[in-house]
C-alpha cells in the first residue's frame, strides 16, 4: 500500500509563501503611483500603456486630438486601460484633462491641515459602517465610502455641539 505522508522536514511550501508574501508587499508598496498622462489620474504601472506622438499620427489623430490626449508637451507617455482603450478605437476619451477634468492647485492653508480638520471642513464627509465584528464584542469600520453633499458653512457653525444637542443620553 502506498501511504502519503507530510513531511515535517519539508519547508517548500512556507519559502513559496514567503515568496508570494513578499511579492505582494512589493507591489503594495509602489501602490498607484504611476500617471496617466490623458486623464491625470494615478494607477499601477502595470495597467499603463504607454503611447508616442508618432504612434498616435500613425493611427490617424490629428494635432489638435494629439494635443487634448497628450496633457503635457511630452513625445512618449504613458496611458491607463480606458484612456487606451479610447486611443485604440481613435477617440479622445471623456476623462481628459483637456476638456476640464482636472484638479486644481493644492492651497498653502489646506496642505497645514491634519485627518480631522480635512474631515471637518470638507464640501462632502465620507460615511461608513461601525460593525460588531466576531464574537468578542469588538467594532471595526466595514464598506465603502460614500460621499454626502454637505454644507461646509452649516458644519462649521455647529461645532463644536453643546451636550444637550447632540441627543446623547
Amino acid at each position: 500500500m502506498n501511504n502519503t505522508h507530510c513531511d515535517l522536514n519539508d519547508y517548500s511550501h512556507e519559502k513559496q509563501w514567503l515568496k508570494v508574501e513578499e511579492r505582494f508587499f512589493k507591489s503594495i508598496a509602489d501602490g498607484p503611483t504611476h500617471r496617466c498622462y490623458c486623464c491625470d489620474r494615478l494607477y499601477m504601472k502595470k495597467n499603463l500603456v504607454s503611447y508616442s506622438k508618432a504612434d498616435l499620427r500613425d493611427r490617424g489623430f490629428t494635432e489638435e486630438q494629439i494635443a487634448i490626449i497628450f496633457s503635457v508637451d511630452l513625445d512618449e507617455a504613458n496611458f491607463y486601460k480606458t484612456c487606451s482603450d479610447h486611443i485604440r478605437k481613435r477617440n479622445v476619451s471623456n476623462l481628459a484633462v483637456n476638456y476640464g477634468f482636472q484638479y486644481p492647485e493644492q492651497t498653502y492653508c489646506l496642505s497645514e491641515l491634519n485627518d480631522l480638520e480635512e474631515r471637518l471642513v470638507a464640501l462632502r464627509i465620507s460615511f461608513m459602517q461601525i460593525r460588531e465584528l466576531g464574537r468578542d464584542r469588538q467594532y471595526g469600520i466595514k464598506g465603502s465610502v460614500t460621499n454626502v453633499p454637505n454644507d461646509l458653512h452649516k458644519s462649521v457653525d455647529c461645532l463644536p455641539r453643546n451636550v444637550n444637542d447632540s441627543t446623547t443620553i
